[in-house]
């Protein structure tokens, strides 16, 4: 009797500790609620509003720090003149959310494939590039396919976050990007900008 007693206590404590590591791993995984919350990194209070991030189209979360970079700035710092149209960045321009309207009409459902086309042309284009993931972000009204990949830059290695959308029937892609170095502060709260897009 005592050693089935003994049994089920201990088949008690491995689900208990299972069930704390699980809390553990989902905590880590957690996105923020930028909306209600404000992000705290190293010691520096980083809140949120809603901005039309493209007038009359798109409207998401960001860092209240972020503005569209003058047109100076974003130049030398998008040297091709297929830079993206809009870009917000801090006060030091290294943290960017960047978007890029297309001309092209494209259905939701077809996002997917051209976030994996998009992959493929940069794997072909920088082969020194390293993919970091993928998934799909869920936001209130549509899903946003997204991967992460680590690239190279004359001022160190670079984390991108590329997301493809439908921006009224119209293909838009956006981009977050930092230092590496930043990588572990910020790509959680780039997911939580992206999930608040309407």
């Amino acid at each position: 009797m005592a050693n089935k007693d003994e049994k089920e206590i201990v088949d008690l404590i491995n689900k208990v500790e299972e069930s704390i590591a699980q809390m553990i791993i989902e905590e880590e995984d957690a996105i923020p609620d930028i909306k209600v919350e404000d992000i705290n990194i190293d010691g520096e209070i980083i809140k949120f509003s809603e901005v039309e991030v493209i007038p009359e189209k798109l409207k998401m979360y960001i860092p209240d720090e972020f503005k569209l970079i003058p047109e100076e700035i974003k130049k030398l710092k998008y040297p091709n003149e297929n830079r993206p149209e809009y870009i917000y960045a801090n006060k030091t321009y290294d943290i960017n959310l960047t978007f890029k309207p297309y001309e092209e009409n494209v259905e939701e459902e077809d996002l997917v494939e051209i976030r994996d086309s998009f992959k493929n042309a940069v794997k072909i284009m920088n082969p020194t590039s390293e993919f970091l993931g993928e998934g799909v972000i869920e936001a209130e009204f549509l899903d946003i396919p997204y991967f992460e990949i680590k690239t190279s830059a004359f001022d160190g290695d670079i984390y991108n976050l590329m997301f493809f959308l439908s921006v009224k029937e119209k293909f838009t892609m956006g981009t977050f990007n930092c230092l590496i170095s930043d990588k572990e502060d910020w790509h959680k709260i780039a997911k939580a900008m992206i999930k608040t897009i309407v």
